[in-house]
């Protein structure tokens, strides 16, 4: 069977690559999906999906009915992605123009290249290559079955979902608590589709952006001892912050370690001669499993209380950052940046089969840790889903220009994906609970 399911793979690339050029050729950021969201449950359509929709958010699924009791796995991916950034960045290449390339194109170690042919552009390794792989897992399943005699246990379903760059998992979130709930659609299990070189991943810290407020009190800037400036009093709570989370940070000895960095800073009015009474501050603050956001908004506030208490003139204030999202269907709500750290056990059946899988279509079943976050809490910690991740394309391209997607890696990912079901789905519900 596993013959069989990379003869269909390399028979199936050939519809594949031009519906993936075609989903990078339609641009789609967050907010704006709504085009490619068209392309896809058109192509879901046509591949003759059991079922085809899309939920008020604007995320699409597809579902593919088995012929026997079983578990229901998911296949997660996302429509939306970065800016292209700046044009020249690009070289000879449109960032939406999805073509076909030879470029020299890096193997699992980024250090090594080899030329290799690649689609270029934007989304395409985060994660639009995924999308297309994807949908043709599902037609592979059905020509199993067609051609060959295939009995499909549980149910395929592929969720691809909007807002996932700068939305904090919004889509995905939507999909789990509202969509699939009223729906009454089960998830045994789910397949997380960021990019992972064709090994399996098994987790990431989690991620957070952590806001502080400084107050002071502002004053003409020829009189500045008539004020208090909060970019001033700002500088000490980062030294005082930094020294705090390096002393207390934890350490996961697969995921790594609790981590910081100051991104953005900024004072109010912000203008000449007026000594600014507002200074906001924000860090990217990552974070192990064993701690969570409400963690690391308990130590800044720690912090700020210190030194408060030895400074009077001291004022500060600690949160997470909350944005406000429009999805592509008029869809408002805001929501807090952060997503919670998540780690799969090496012996727990989902990541036990998924090796197995690739192992018996001889591809590399290492498994490895994200440096990124992706959506995968959302199922995994927050549903109790066990999540596994497996792509064929690189983490080194994502958000950068010259974007790539090698056409090799993704065939070898069609198959790989078809394998994984095939073992998983026949394990019982039972065996995938955390």
């Amino acid at each position: 069977m596993f013959k069989i399911i990379q003869a269909l793979a390399s028979e199936l690339q050939s519809q594949m690559i031009p519906f993936c050029q075609k989903l990078v050729q339609t641009p789609s950021a967050g907010g704006e999906e709504g085009d490619v969201a068209r392309i896809l449950m058109a192509e879901l359509r046509r591949l003759d999906y059991d079922e085809v929709f899309s939920d008020e958010w604007g995320n699409v699924v597809g579902i593919i009915k088995g012929d026997a009791p079983g578990p229901k796995i998911m296949y997660n991916s996302h429509m939306d992605h970065v800016p292209p950034g700046e044009r020249e960045k690009w070289a000879d290449f449109d960032p939406f123009g999805g073509v076909i390339a030879s470029l020299k194109t890096a193997k699992v170690d980024p250090a090594e290249q080899e030329d290799t042919r690649v689609i270029v552009g934007r989304g395409v390794a985060d994660m639009k290559g995924t999308v297309a792989s994807h949908v043709y897992t599902g037609a592979l399943l059905k020509e199993l079955r067609k051609r060959h005699g295939y009995v499909m246990r549980g149910d395929y379903i592929l969720s691809s979902v909007v807002w996932e760059e700068a939305g904090e998992m919004l889509g995905t979130i939507k999909l789990m608590d509202e969509t699939f709930k009223n729906r009454g659609i089960k998830v045994h299990a789910s397949v997380c589709g960021e990019p992972t070189s064709l090994r399996l991943a098994l987790g990431h810290r989690g991620r957070m952006e952590l806001s502080f407020r400084v107050n002071g009190l502002a004053a003409h800037g020829s009189a500045p001892w008539r004020g208090v400036n909060a970019v001033n009093k700002a500088v000490k709570l980062i030294e005082a912050f930094e020294q705090t989370a390096e002393a207390e940070k934890k350490t996961d000895p697969d995921l790594g370690s609790t981590g910081y960095a100051l991104c953005i800073i900024g004072c109010e009015p912000g203008a000449n001669c007026i000594v600014p009474d507002v200074c906001n501050i924000l860090y990217d603050r990552r974070f192990t499993p064993e701690e969570s956001p409400r963690d690391m908004v308990a130590q800044a506030q720690r912090v700020i209380d210190k030194l408060a208490a030895e400074d009077k003139d001291f004022s500060a204030s600690a949160k997470i950052k909350e944005y406000e999202h429009v999805t592509y269907t008029g869809k408002t709500i805001p929501i807090q940046n952060y997503k919670e750290a998540f780690k799969l056990d090496k012996n727990h059946p989902l990541a036990r089969e998924s090796a197995a899988a690739l192992r018996a279509l001889g591809h590399d079943s290492t498994f490895y840790y994200w440096d990124f976050g992706t959506d995968a809490p959302v199922t995994h910690v927050r549903h109790k889903i066990p999540t596994i991740g497996y792509s064929g394309l690189q983490e080194v391209y994502c958000h950068t220009p010259l974007e790539r997607a090698r056409l090799d890696w993704l065939e070898k990912s069609l198959a790989g994906n078809a394998a994984i079901y095939l073992k998983v789905s026949a394990l019982e519900e039972e065996d995938l609970k955390l």
